[in-house]
């Protein structure tokens, strides 16, 4: 039903509506997996899907990245952004962006493209996927969040992921790793390394930014120390290591504080992101401090896809 209602909306002219709605904004799309897995928690975008919504926004903007935001397009801007840094962009993403001729932006987290490690919100990912695999809804770990069931996987998990949003990354690290020995998980996730990030910049027209040093969750980072750790490290080992200037910080989760947005604009960093479903204005972008808004998408169907490109869901979510 939902699926048939998206579809009547797109070909009765809803969605030349909405892009018209939004005038001369400049849409940035937040992406994250790009491959043909399932995941409960964490749904890749199809392919084949990615491909259809590269298409769209072709037809409709000038897909452009943050370098070019200042220059004149025949088209509305449009930035395809991704964050996080997993092998299935190469794989999966990388071949149709080179197909249309089409750039990006890639935003990296140190750590992973160090050790291939995965971040601390995949491994809570993967830690769900058992458990709802093996419908453990008992768990010892998941008493120490008061999380309740009552059939509703996605409201447990939201619980858990929201308390830990705000733990330090120590503590979080040491609960993730004791519960993934618990339950004998093992991630066959792949990240990105060093020379696949460098192969993005140098080889796939990828603009590279930073997405923080560990993907740390910067409402719980306030010292001058932990936010240099965080950002300011990782944007001068990125730049060192690929060879490029980086003006683009992700907030992982699109988490800040005063203190954060202090910091950036102490370090001069160009534009910020945000995921709040939202484009952004260019004729007062520097009155806000070059905080860039994001809409995130998630694996649905082609029609609720441009859709929510479009705002629909956030105009409605408005509505409510």
């Amino acid at each position: 039903m939902k699926i048939i209602l998206f579809k009547i909306l797109s070909s009765i002219g809803v969605l030349n509506f909405l892009r018209k709605s939004k005038k001369n904004d400049l849409t940035v799309l937040s992406l994250h997996r790009i491959s043909d897995e399932n995941d409960f928690f964490f749904d890749p975008i199809n392919p084949t899907l990615f491909e259809e919504l590269v298409v769209y926004c072709l037809k409709h903007y000038s897909i452009i990245t943050f370098k070019d935001i200042e220059k004149q397009t025949p088209k509305p801007k449009l930035i395809l952004s991704f964050d996080d840094g997993y092998y299935d962009f190469i794989e999966f993403a990388v071949p149709i962006l080179m197909k249309y001729n089409v750039p990006c932006n890639h935003n990296l987290v140190n750590a992973c493209l160090h050790q291939k490690s995965i971040i601390w919100t995949h491994k809570l990912n993967d830690i769900f996927g058992h458990l709802k695999r093996e419908n453990i809804t008992s768990d010892k770990f998941l008493s120490d969040f008061n999380a309740q069931f009552n059939g509703n996987w996605w409201a447990m998990y939201a619980s858990v992921f929201q308390s830990m949003l705000k733990m330090k990354r120590d503590e979080r690290e040491i609960l993730l790793m004791n519960w993934q020995e618990l339950h004998q998980i093992k991630s066959n996730v792949k990240m990105m390394s060093w020379e696949d990030a460098v192969d993005c910049h140098q080889k796939y027209n990828v603009e590279i930014g930073c997405h923080t040093y560990n993907h740390e969750s910067l409402l719980s980072v306030t010292s001058h120390i932990d936010l240099e750790n965080e950002i300011g490290k990782s944007i001068e080992e990125l730049e060192n290591k690929i060879g490029c200037k980086v003006n683009v910080l992700a907030l992982p989760n699109g988490q800040h504080n005063d203190d954060v947005i202090k910091y950036v604009k102490h370090k001069n960093i160009k534009y910020t992101l945000l995921v709040d479903d939202k484009t952004t204005d260019l004729k007062n972008i520097s009155d806000s401090g070059n905080l860039i808004s994001r809409i995130n998408l998630i694996n649905e169907s082609k029609e609720e896809m441009l859709l929510r490109t479009e705002l629909f869901h956030a105009k409605l979510k408005q509505l409510k």
